[in-house]
């Protein structure tokens, strides 16, 4: 059983916010950059670290026989590095290095509950960051910078380095 969850904890507050970027990134930075919305993210996160012992649990109460694969998350924001927008202009702030934290911080979080109770662990996170190609949606120019599209999701090449990063990791798994 493949477990990917946590990352809507952070995304779903943000998305809203950085849609709003492309026409008023300053405001969206003040917003991404507040200890509110630090607040609200780190919200997120402690959600996870309660959540995903219950989920494993609720697996294994299913099928106790079952192999548990717990993926971290990767980040949907790699290399981002600011806002292009429609004039022409662009707004610079480091994206990546803004939701990097918090994505770490959730990826510890899902480290510690594998080792914990027991289940494989596939880095998704690394294999995405090592990646050469353009592994999400997200649209991203040259220059590093978004211009019309911040969706998160893998794009073919994606799923596929989802799909080997799992394979990889089971085969090296000790068996059940």
């Amino acid at each position: 059983v493949t477990v990917s969850t946590g990352a809507n904890n952070i995304l779903r507050p943000a998305i809203p916010v950085l849609l709003s970027a492309l026409t008023n990134p300053q405001a969206a930075q003040a917003t991404l950059t507040s200890p509110e919305f630090d607040a609200t993210l780190k919200a997120g996160i402690a959600a996870l670290a309660e959540d995903l012992p219950k989920i494993v649990g609720k697996i294994r109460a299913a099928n106790p026989n079952a192999d548990i694969v717990l993926m971290t998350v990767y980040n949907p924001f790699k290399g981002v590095k600011g806002v292009s927008l429609a004039n022409g202009f662009t707004v610079d702030f480091d994206l990546s290095a803004l939701t990097d934290g918090y994505i770490c911080a959730m990826n510890e979080i899902i480290k510690e509950i594998a080792e914990e109770t027991g289940c494989i662990l596939a880095d998704v996170y690394t294999a995405f960051e090592e990646s050469e190609t353009r592994v999400v949606n997200v649209i991203v120019d040259e220059n590093g910078y978004v211009s019309n599209s911040y969706d998160p999701h893998p794009n073919a090449a994606g799923h596929q380095l989802i799909a080997d990063v799992i394979r990889a990791t089971l085969s090296d798994a000790p068996a059940n």
